[in-house]
C-alpha cells in the first residue's frame, strides 16, 4: 500500500510540474499563442487540484492555518466586491483568469508546495527506492526547461536591433506575461535544485550553479529585449539567495541556531572565513559570466545602452520609475471616493491612472476594509514563520522556507512600487509560502 501510494505521489508530483513548467514556456516563448497555453493549463490545474483533493483525504491529520482563514476572508471579500462593484460576468477576470487571476495563481502555488513537501517527505525515507526514479524525473524536466529557454534566447537575440528601445517589436504590449511567467518559472527552477542538489558531490554541485547563473544572465537579457525591468531585480535576488543557499556552513549554522543544540553567534554564523571564501568564489563565477556576455554583445554589435534599464529614470519613457511615482498623484481622490469598502471601477467613475503599486491599488479597489485582511495575512505568515520549529535533519527544509520566504518579502516590495492587486507572481508566491493548511 505505501509503494502504490509512493508510485501515485511521484506520479502526480512530475506530471504537474512537467505541465505547469510546459505552459509557463509556452507562455514566454509565444505570448500570442493562447490557445496551447490555455489547454495546457486547463490540465495542469486540474491536475494540481485531483492531487491536492487527494492528499487532503489521504492524510492522517489536516489543520486550518490561521493566515488559511484570513486569506479565505479576503478572498470571501474580494468575491462579493467583483459581484457588486464590477457583476458576475467579471469573476473570471479578476479570479481566474491567465493574465492576473488572484485566486488562479494562488492555488497553483499552493498545489506546488504539497507537491514540495511530497518530494521532501520522500527524500528523508532514504529506504524508497522510488526516489530514485523521481529525481531522474526531475533532472529530465530541469533539461528541457534549460534546453527551451536556451533555444528561444538564442532565436530573439539574432533579431536586428530597429532602433528602439523594443528589440522585439511583435512582442510589444504582450510583454508583462512573459516576464512575469519566467520569474515564477526560474522560482520553480530554484527550489528543485535546492532539493536535488543536497546531499550531492562539490563538483556536481558547482557544474549546476555555474548552468544556473547562466541562466540567470540569459534570462536578464531576455527580459530587457522583451522591454521589461521590473523581474531583473528578481533575479538578481534569486541568484543571491542560490548562493547564500549553496554556501553549506551559513546553513549548517543555522540549523544549529534554530534547534536550539548550542548557541551560535551571529558573526560565526555569516563572517567566518570559509563562508566568505565560498561566497566570492560564487560571486568571481557571476562576475566572469557577466563580462563574457558583455564581450559577446559588443562583437554582435548590441548597443547595451539601448536596453530599458538605462532609461529608468529618463521621464521620456513611458514606463520609467519617475513616471511611475507621478502616478501616485491619482491615489487621494481615488482612495477618497469609498475609503472603507473601495471600489474596483474608480477609474471609470473618476478617472485618472492606477497606482502601479499593489498597497496603494489594495486600497483603492477593496478599501481599509481590504488591506487590514491583506495585512494581517502578511502578519500571520510572519509568525508562523517565526514558530516554526525545525529538527536537526530539517536542513533541507529550512533551505526550502529561507529561500521562499525571504524571496516572498522581496517580490511584495518590488510590488508596491511598480505592479497592481493582480500581479501573478505576487499571488503565487502568497500560495507557495504559506498555503492554508498543514497535513500530517
Amino acid at each position: 500500500m505505501i509503494i502504490n501510494r509512493s508510485k501515485f505521489d511521484i506520479l502526480f508530483s512530475f506530471v504537474f510540474l512537467f505541465s505547469f513548467v510546459y505552459y509557463l514556456f509556452l507562455n514566454i516563448s509565444q505570448p500570442d499563442k493562447g490557445s496551447v497555453a490555455l489547454t495546457t493549463l486547463v490540465f495542469t490545474f486540474a491536475i494540481g487540484i485531483i492531487f491536492l483533493i487527494y492528499r487532503i483525504i489521504s492524510s492522517k491529520k489536516i489543520s486550518i492555518k490561521y493566515s488559511g482563514l484570513i486569506i479565505g476572508l479576503w478572498f470571501t471579500y474580494f468575491l462579493l466586491k467583483i459581484i457588486y462593484d464590477l457583476g458576475v460576468n467579471h469573476i473570471h477576470d479578476q479570479m481566474t483568469s491567465t493574465s492576473g487571476g488572484v485566486l488562479l495563481f494562488y492555488l497553483l502555488g499552493v498545489v506546488f508546495a504539497t507537491i514540495l513537501d511530497t518530494i521532501l517527505k520522500y527524500k528523508y525515507r532514504k529506504r524508497n527506492s522510488l526516489l530514485t526514479y523521481l529525481y531522474i524525473l526531475l533532472y529530465i524536466l530541469i533539461g528541457i526547461f534549460i534546453v527551451s529557454i536556451s533555444l528561444k534566447f538564442s532565436e530573439i537575440s539574432v533579431v536586428s536591433y530597429s532602433g528602439t528601445l523594443n528589440y522585439i517589436p511583435e512582442y510589444e504590449g504582450l510583454y508583462q506575461r512573459p516576464a512575469d511567467f519566467l520569474a515564477i518559472s526560474f522560482v520553480i527552477l530554484s527550489l528543485l535544485l535546492i532539493i536535488i542538489l543536497e546531499d550531492k558531490k562539490k563538483s556536481f554541485v558547482l557544474f549546476n550553479i555555474f548552468i544556473y547563473i547562466f541562466l540567470i544572465i540569459l534570462g536578464i537579457y531576455s527580459l530587457q529585449l522583451l522591454n521589461s525591468n521590473k523581474i531583473v531585480p528578481l533575479l538578481l535576488i534569486q541568484l543571491l539567495l542560490m548562493i547564500i543557499v549553496f554556501n553549506r556552513n551559513i546553513f549548517n549554522n543555522l540549523n544549529i541556531l534554530l534547534t536550539k543544540r548550542r548557541h551560535v553567534k551571529i558573526k560565526i554564523l555569516l563572517f567566518n572565513k570559509t563562508i566568505i571564501k565560498k561566497t566570492l568564489k560564487y560571486f568571481t563565477v557571476s562576475i566572469v559570466l557577466i563580462a563574457m556576455f558583455l564581450i559577446l554583445s559588443s562583437l554582435a554589435d548590441y548597443d547595451l545602452l539601448k536596453f530599458r534599464v538605462f532609461s529608468i529614470m529618463d521621464s521620456e519613457q513611458g514606463g520609467s520609475l519617475i513616471n511611475r511615482f507621478k502616478t501616485y498623484k491619482f491615489f487621494y481622490d481615488q482612495f477618497n471616493y469609498s475609503p472603507i469598502f473601495g471600489t474596483l471601477e474608480i477609474k471609470d467613475i473618476i478617472g485618472g491612472k492606477n497606482t502601479h503599486s499593489f498597497v496603494l491599488e489594495i486600497l483603492v479597489n477593496t478599501g481599509v476594509i481590504g488591506f487590514l485582511l491583506i495585512f494581517s495575512y502578511m502578519g500571520s505568515i510572519v509568525i508562523e514563520q517565526i514558530n516554526k520549529k525545525y529538527e536537526q535533519k530539517d536542513i533541507l527544509v529550512l533551505k526550502k522556507d529561507f529561500f521562499s520566504f525571504i524571496y516572498l518579502w522581496v517580490v511584495f516590495v518590488l510590488a508596491c512600487f511598480s505592479v497592481g492587486i493582480n500581479w501573478p507572481p505576487i499571488w503565487f508566491m502568497f500560495g507557495l509560502v504559506s498555503p492554508p493548511f498543514k497535513l500530517k
